[in-house]
């Protein structure tokens, strides 16, 4: 079994799962994982030989009726919360806590509504201390990062100074990378990183070399390769991506981006199991860490930076 801690490396995190509640929407549709408790995600940490673990909610809110999403297509209040995510923050906060492990917990945020509403209970939250960060869903929400900046999220994650995790992609309307940069323009000292290595878009990826605010996790390397080899989904071209090698492909984009890369695997969904029973991606958290191992044989460094280094500065701030 692969073990992290046989490179001897101290601090390291995982800054990208999901855990501790219900995908609603995957539920509904049938694709599976859909959920992860806490406590399974902190045990595959622990024999992974991972220290520490940044971890959110999954993608969908009770808030919102999820038959009618589903069957209709239509945004209704399902009246189980009074904003988005209220339950879901609450459940994952409380799971933290009785599991006790070293988990930096990251809050979900809709921009669509209830701001106001979603903001004072985040600032009652971030002053004692309960959270260390907020994961905004593109996807999942159908609102585009850049609708924070309008939706008062923007003034509220600047003040505070706390650092956000943005899902991109290429596979819907909401989610495409260069949002990500149209909100940082207006928030420019604002921590953030874009996600899933920011589908690989090459543009995207410079403004995040350049900028000391901005940063990008690899989740998962292992389907993002996967992807690449198979022609499942659109990937930016040209890429630094060696598709039968990922963890030489990793370590490409740890020279071009070697501040700013994190380390993260998108737990649970490492494996990707459709309505029909087929595979989008079929791999586990131990497969994920020995793409570490063999990284440390190409570069020893690397493996410190993206896993301790860049997310200390990524969760903390320089002065930490």
């Amino acid at each position: 079994m692969s073990n992290l801690r046989e490179l001897g490396i101290q601090g390291t995190t995982d800054c990208h799962t999901h855990s501790g509640t219900l995908d609603y929407y995957n539920m509904f549709t049938k694709n599976i994982p859909y959920t992860q408790s806490v406590d399974d995600l902190m045990l595959k940490a622990k024999l992974a030989g991972v220290d520490n673990v940044v971890t959110f909610p999954f993608p969908s809110s009770s808030y919102w009726n999820i038959k009618f999403l589903v069957e209709k297509g239509e945004w209704v209040p399902s009246g189980y919360s009074d904003f988005p995510y209220q339950s879901e923050n609450e459940i994952l906060l409380r799971a933290c806590e009785v599991n006790g492990g070293p988990i930096f917990p990251f809050l979900c945020v809709d921009p669509k509504a209830k701001q106001q509403e979603q903001i004072d209970y985040l600032s009652d939250l971030w002053d004692q201390g309960k959270f260390f960060g907020l994961k905004h869903h593109s996807l999942a929400t159908n609102t585009k990062v850049s609708d924070l900046a309008k939706s008062g999220f923007g003034d509220f994650i600047a003040e505070r100074d706390i650092p956000l995790i943005v899902h991109t992609s290429y596979l819907d309307p909401f989610s495409n990378p260069h949002f990500a940069l149209d909100f940082v323009k207006k928030f420019p000292t604002i921590r953030m990183s874009i996600a899933h290595l920011g589908w690989l878009d090459e543009t995207v990826l410079q403004k995040v070399r350049e900028s000391k605010n901005l940063f990008t996790d690899c989740s998962t390397i292992l389907q993002i390769t996967d992807f690449f080899k198979n022609g499942k989904f659109l990937l930016s071209t040209p890429n630094r991506l060696i598709p039968n090698n990922p963890a030489q492909s990793l370590n490409k984009y740890y020279q071009y981006l070697p501040d700013q890369l994190l380390w993260g695997t998108d737990e649970p969904w490492t494996t990707l199991v459709t309505p029909d029973g087929s595979y989008a991606g079929k791999h586990t958290y131990f497969e994920e860490v020995d793409v570490l191992l063999r990284l440390a044989r190409i570069s020893h460094d690397a493996v410190r930076k993206i896993t301790v280094v860049n997310p200390q500065r990524f969760i903390f701030g320089s002065n930490r």
